[in-house]
C-alpha cells in the first residue's frame, strides 16, 4: 500500500488534475545506464504504440549518483566487455574513448539532473532530451560532467539554454534530482530499465525490470488494458 501511495503522489504531480482516472506508463531509468541505452529503441516503440491510450512519465533511477571513485583497469575491462555485449544484443552503437579518460569518476547524477531540468522547462521534451543525453555519452563520448554537454542538447531541442544552465547549476535542482532517486528506491526498483503500468488509482504492475524486446512488453501491456476495459 505504501508503494502505491508513493506512486499515486507522483502521478498526481506528473499528470493533469484528473490524473487518478487515467492510465500511465512510468519509465524508470538512468541516462548513463548502458542497458537503458540498449533499451532505447524498444521503449520508443512502446511509447509510440500507446501514445493515444497511455500517458508517459519518467523517474530518474540513479545508477551511480555522487560516485567519487576513479575508474580503474578492472572497471574499464568490465565496462568494455559489458558494452560490447549490449551492442551485439541490441544493435546500439558504442564508442569506447571514454574508457581511456584519465581520472574519470562514473558519477551519473549530472546526467540525471540535466533530464530533470529539461522536464521542468518543457515536460513534453523530457524523453527526447533523455535519449539525446544517452547518445551524447555512449555514441559521442561527450563529457557527462560538463554543463556545456547538456546546454548544447537543450539548444538542439529548442529548450531555453540560458534558463536551462541556470537551473542545472542550482542547488534547487540538485535536490529535485535526489527526489527522483529517492522515489525510485521507495518504489522498490532495483534494476534499470524498469517500466510500470498504472491501471487505476491503486493499481500498477511491473511490466519489466531489465532489458527486453518491445514485442512481449507490448503484448503484456495490451492484455492488462483489455482486462481493465472488461472490468468496467
Amino acid at each position: 500500500m505504501m508503494r502505491q501511495a508513493i506512486l499515486l503522489t507522483f502521478l498526481t504531480l506528473a499528470m493533469s488534475s484528473n490524473a487518478q482516472e487515467k492510465k500511465m506508463l512510468v519509465y524508470i531509468a538512468d541516462p548513463m545506464c548502458s542497458w537503458c541505452y540498449g533499451f532505447t529503441k524498444e521503449i520508443t516503440k512502446i511509447k509510440k504504440i500507446f501514445e493515444n491510450d497511455l500517458q508517459f512519465g519518467m523517474i530518474m533511477g540513479g545508477l551511480r549518483p555522487y560516485n567519487k571513485e576513479v575508474m580503474d583497469e578492472k572497471l574499464v575491462k568490465f565496462l568494455r566487455e559489458h558494452w560490447e555485449d549490449i551492442g551485439k544484443k541490441t544493435g546500439q552503437s558504442f564508442r569506447y574513448n571514454v574508457l581511456n579518460w584519465e581520472n574519470f569518476q562514473y558519477d551519473t547524477e549530472p546526467a540525471a539532473r540535466a533530464v530533470v531540468v529539461a522536464r521542468s522547462i518543457v515536460p513534453a521534451k523530457e524523453f527526447d532530451y533523455f535519449k539525446h543525453v544517452q547518445n551524447s555519452f555512449y555514441a559521442l563520448n561527450q563529457h557527462p560532467h560538463d554543463v556545456d554537454t547538456y546546454v548544447r542538447i537543450a539548444r538542439d531541442l529548442a529548450i531555453d539554454a540560458t534558463e536551462f544552465e541556470k537551473r542545472f547549476l542550482s542547488q534547487e535542482y540538485m535536490i529535485k534530482t535526489s527526489k527522483d532517486f529517492e522515489l525510485s528506491r521507495k518504489l522498490g526498483i532495483n534494476g534499470f530499465p524498469s517500466l510500470l503500468l498504472v491501471v487505476g488509482e491503486k493499481s500498477y504492475i511491473v511490466v519489466t525490470s531489465g532489458y527486453s524486446k518491445a514485442a512481449p512488453l507490448i503484448a503484456k501491456i495490451q492484455e492488462v488494458l483489455d482486462e481493465a476495459a472488461q472490468d468496467k
